[in-house]
C-alpha cells in the first residue's frame, strides 16, 4: 500500500472554525444517510442515536433489576452451547443425518483441497442458485478445525450453511456461571482501582487452545486506557446496575451498543490455574480473563461474541488488525514486513508514530503455534540515545517494545521472548514493565512480520472526526454499488488527512472459512477523482475482504468525488466510513458515474508508476507489461498489443492496450491462488491444479494454497485500452497470480 505519513502536526495559526463551502446549508441530515446538501463531519460518532437508545435502555434495566437476585438475563445471547460455537443443531432432512455423522467423524486430510471436480454429496442442501451445495471443512486452528460446512458449488452466491450440525462436545462441556458485580462484598468488579492495565489481560484454556488475538488486542488498547473506557461506559461507576452491562463496539463499520449479562463460560482449571484470576471453585473463565477480580476483558469478549453470533464465529480466525478496527472504530494502517522493505521509510513511520503517541502494535513472526506474539511500540530512538549505550547497543537505532501480556505473570517467559526476538532489557525494566530494546533494522525486521498503527484519536492518532454513510450492493448495475458515493471537501483553509473505509457485514460463521473468507463476500473498491477534472487521485481495491481502506490528503479549495465500486456484487448493505484529521464537508454524489470511473481506472492502470495506486508492496513493481506480437504470414511480425498486469492491495487487473487500427483477439492463460476471476462474460471458475497446490503456497506463510488454471479471451477494439480480466483476492495476504502463455490474433 502506498504510504502517506500521518504523523504531521497541525500547522501553526490554523483556524479553529471550519469554513463552509459554497452552497453549504445548516440543516442536519438523517444519521447514516447520504446528505443531499453539504454537511460537516465533525466529532466522532461513538454516541450516535442508536447507541444512546441502548444506553437509556440499559439504565432502565438497571433500575428495574437492581432488586432482582437473578439480575438481568440476556435472552438474545443465552448461556448455552450455541453461544459458543453458533451451531443450533436444527432438525435434519431425511437421509442427511447419516451424511453429517459420517463427515463429522472424519478428520480432514493434510492436503484437503477445495476441489470443484469433487461431486456434491447426496442430500446436500441446495443453495439459492438451485444447485446442490458442496461440502468443505473449516481450516482454522481451534475447536472448529475440521468441521464440515456447505457452500455454493459454483461460487455464484454467498451461500454458507452450518445449520444441520449439532453443537460440538467442547461447547457442550463448558458451564456458564454468573459473576455478580452488584454484591455488597465487591467480590467481582468491572475494573479495579488502578484502571485498565495491559498486564492484567489473560487468556483462559479455550482461548489458549484456539490461539485467538482478542486478549492481545484488548491488552494493546489498555496502553491507551481512554480507548477502553469508552467501550465500557458504566465501568467506572460500580459496574452494570442490575447485572446489565453496556459494551460499545464498532462492528461492520458502525458503532453499536450491546447489552449483556454477567453469565460467562467457565472451564475446569486443569493446567491453567491463572493465579488470582477470576474463578469459581475449580473452574476458571474459559476465554478472556483479567487479573484479580476484574471482568472488563471477559465482558468485552462476550459482547464481541454476541455481535458475531458466537465465540467461535467472532474469535477464530480474526486477525489482529480487524479486532483493532472493531475496538477503535477508526482505520488501522498495516505494514507487512516481508520482502524488500525500505528500512528508512519504515523508521520514519515508526518514529513519527512514537513522537505523537499513536498506538503501534508489532507482531512477531510465526512462533510455531500458528501465530506470533504481539508487542506494543513504546518508543523509537536514534543511535545517539545514551540509554542504548547503557543497554549495550552500539552504533544502531532501536525500538522499545513491550508485550502487553508479559507482565508479572510472565516469569521466565519474559527472557524467552527477548531471546526469540533478539531483544535487550530496557534500563530499569522489570517483569511488571516487560519492556525491552530491539536493534533496528536487522534484528527488528528478522523478528517481526507486521506492524499495525491505530489512527483513532483515543489511541493517540489524528483521526478525530468520523461519520458512516449507508449504501447497498447493486448486482448487475454499472458500478455494483449505489447510494454512498460522496463529494468531499476540506473544512477549512488547510489540508486535511482523510481515510476512507468501505465495509460490508460479515455473514455469520464466515470467519471460520479463512484463509478464503472472501468466497462469500463481495469485492470492494474505491476510486477518488477530482470533482472538476475527473483526474484520478487515489485508487484502492481491497479484494473480497471485509473492508477496504484508502488514504489521501484533501487540499483546501478542492472538491473530490469518492466512488465505491464492486465487480462481483451480491445484494446486501455496504457502508462508507469517513475519517478525518480535521472537520470536512460532505454531500451525496450521483450514482451514474460509470463512464468517468472506468475511464479513470483504465488510465490509472495503463500509466507506468501512477501515484494513485495503493499497491500490495511498496517496494515491488505494481505494473508488469508484456508485448503481444502477431505473425503477418510473410515472415514479419508486428506488435499487436501490450498486456499490462497491475497488482494492487487486494486485486490484480489485466489491461490490453491496442494501438492498431484493427481489432485484436487476445488469448491468455493464467494460474492464480486464492483469487476469483471475472471477465466480461462473468465469473470464471477455472480448473483446479492439484499438483501445484500440493507443492506449496506462493508465499512462506501460505500453508493452504488453492491454485487454479484459467483461460481467458477477449476482443480489443481498434486504438483502445480494455480491461480484459479482474482478479479479485479472496484471502489476505497470500493471493498470487502467474501469467502463462499469451497470444494475439488480428481481427
Amino acid at each position: 500500500m502506498a504510504r502517506q505519513h500521518l504523523w504531521r502536526a497541525r500547522p501553526r495559526g490554523a483556524p479553529g472554525a471550519a469554513a463552509a463551502p459554497p452552497g453549504a446549508q445548516g440543516a442536519q441530515a438523517v444519521p447514516g444517510a447520504v446528505p443531499d446538501h453539504w454537511e460537516l463531519v465533525e466529532g466522532e460518532d461513538v454516541e450516535n442515536e442508536r447507541v444512546l437508545e441502548q444506553h437509556r435502555l440499559a439504565v432502565q434495566i438497571g433500575l428495574l433489576g437492581s432488586g432482582n437476585l437473578e439480575g438481568f438475563f440476556d435472552h438474545e445471547f443465552a448461556p448455552e452451547a450455541k453461544s459458543i460455537d453458533g451451531l443450533a443443531g436444527a432438525p435434519v432432512k431425511k437421509g442427511q443425518a447419516a451424511l453429517i455423522d459420517l463427515i463429522a467423524s472424519q478428520r480432514p486430510r493434510e492436503d484437503a483441497a477445495d476441489d470443484d471436480a469433487e461431486p456434491p454429496p447426496p442430500e446436500a442442501p441446495r443453495c439459492p442458485c438451485g444447485r446442490r451445495s458442496r461440502m468443505n471443512r473449516v481450516r482454522v486452528p481451534g475447536a472448529a478445525d475440521g468441521r464440515p460446512y456447505f457452500r455454493c458449488a459454483g461460487r455464484a452466491c454467498r451461500f454458507l450453511d452450518f445449520g444441520d450440525l449439532g453443537s460440538s462436545a467442547q461447547a457442550q462441556a463448558l458451564r456458564w456461571a454468573r459473576f455478580d458485580t452488584g454484591r455488597a462484598d465487591r467480590r467481582y468488579e468491572v475494573v479495579g482501582g488502578e484502571g485498565f492495565r495491559p498486564e492484567d489481560a489473560r487468556v483462559g484454556p479455550e482461548a489458549e487452545r484456539c490461539g485467538d488475538y482478542f486478549a492481545d488486542a484488548a491488552a494493546a488498547l489498555a496502553e491507551r486506557p481512554e480507548a477502553l473506557a469508552r467501550l465500557l461506559p458504566n465501568a467506572g461507576c460500580g459496574g452494570g446496575a442490575g447485572g446489565c452491562h453496556e459494551v460499545r463496539l464498532c462492528v461492520d463499520g458502525r458503532w453499536r451498543a450491546f447489552l449483556i449479562d454477567e453469565r460467562l463460560p467457565v472451564a475446569a482449571v486443569g493446567e491453567h490455574p491463572g493465579g488470582s484470576t477470576c474463578r469459581t471453585g475449580t473452574e476458571t473463565l474459559a476465554f478472556g480473563r483479567a487479573a484479580g477480580n476484574q471482568l472488563w476483558l471477559p465482558l468485552l469478549e462476550k459482547a464481541y461474541a454476541k455481535a458475531f453470533g458466537s465465540y467461535n464465529f467472532a474469535l477464530l480466525g480474526a486477525p489482529l488488525d480487524e479486532l483493532l478496527v472493531d475496538l477503535t472504530g477508526a482505520a488501522v494502517e498495516t505494514w507487512l514486513l516481508d520482502g524488500e522493505v525500505d528500512a528508512d521509510v519504515l523508521w520514519m513511520w515508526l518514529q513519527g508514530a512514537s513522537e505523537v503517541g499513536a498506538l503501534v502494535v508489532c507482531s512477531s513472526r510465526d512462533s510455531g503455534r500458528g501465530r506470533g506474539t504481539v508487542h506494543a511500540l513504546l518508543e523509537a530512538v536514534d543511535a545517539q540515545d545514551p540509554r542504548l549505550e547503557v543497554a549495550g547497543i552500539h552504533g544502531c537505532r532501536a525500538v522499545r517494545l513491550r508485550n502487553p501480556r508479559a507482565g508479572l505473570h510472565a516469569g521466565a517467559g519474559y527472557h524467552d521472548v527477548m531471546a526469540a526476538l533478539q531483544g535487550v532489557p530496557a534500563e530499569g525494566s522489570t517483569h511488571s514493565d516487560g519492556s525491552f530494546w530491539v536493534p533496528f533494522p536487522r534484528e527488528f525486521l528478522s523478528s517481526f512480520g507486521r506492524a499495525d498503527a491505530c489512527h483513532a484519536k483515543a489511541t493517540g492518532g489524528n483521526l478525530a472526526h468520523t461519520r458512516t454513510f449507508e449504501g447497498e450492493f447493486a448486482p448487475g448495475s454499472g458500478l455494483g454499488v449505489r447510494g454512498c458515493a460522496l463529494r468531499v471537501a476540506a473544512g477549512g483553509v488547510e489540508s486535511v488527512m482523510c481515510w476512507l473505509t468501505l465495509a460490508q457485514p460479515t455473514p455469520r460463521g464466515a470467519r471460520l472459512l479463512r484463509p478464503a473468507m472472501g468466497r462469500v463476500l463481495s469485492d470492494l473498491g474505491m476510486l477518488v477523482i477530482d470533482a472538476d477534472s475527473h483526474e484520478p487521485i487515489a485508487l484502492a481495491m481491497g479484494g473480497a475482504w471485509r473492508s477496504a481502506t484508502c488514504s489521501l490528503t484533501l487540499e483546501a479549495g478542492c472538491e473530490y468525488l469518492v466512488v465505491p465500486f464492486s465487480f462481483r456484487a451480491w445484494a446486501g448493505p455496504v457502508l462508507l466510513r469517513v475519517h478525518c484529521s480535521s472537520p470536512a464537508w460532505v454531500r451525496g454524489a450521483p450514482d451514474d458515474l460509470s463512464v468517468q470511473t472506468w475511464a479513470a481506472l483504465l488510465s490509472t492502470m495503463a500509466a507506468p508508476g501512477h501515484p494513485t495506486l495503493q499497491t500490495r508492496e511498496p517496494r515491488r513493481p505494481a505494473r508488469r507489461s508484456r508485448s503481444l506480437e502477431v505473425d503477418l504470414g510473410d515472415g514479419s511480425r508486428v506488435t499487436a498489443a501490450e498486456l499490462v498486469l497491475v497488482e494492487l492491495e487486494g486485486a490484480a487487473m489485466l489491461v490490453v492496450c491496442n494501438p492498431l487500427d484493427c481489432a485484436v483477439l487476445v488469448e491468455l492463460e493464467l494460474e492464480v491462488s486464492h483469487m476469483a476471476v471475472h471477465t466480461a462474460r462473468g465469473p470464471q471458475f477455472g480448473e483446479w491444479d492439484g499438483q501445484r497446490t500440493a507443492s506449496g503456497g506462493p508465499r512462506a506463510w501460505d500453508r493452504q494454497p488453492d491454485w487454479r488454471r484459467h483461460s481467458v479471451e477477449d476482443v480489443v477494439p481498434p486504438a483502445s485500452r480494455q480491461l480484459v480480466c479482474a482478479l479479485l483476492a479472496v484471502a489476505r495476504p497470500c493471493w498470487a497470480v502467474d501469467l502463462g502463455r499469451s497470444t494475439a490474433l488480428l481481427g
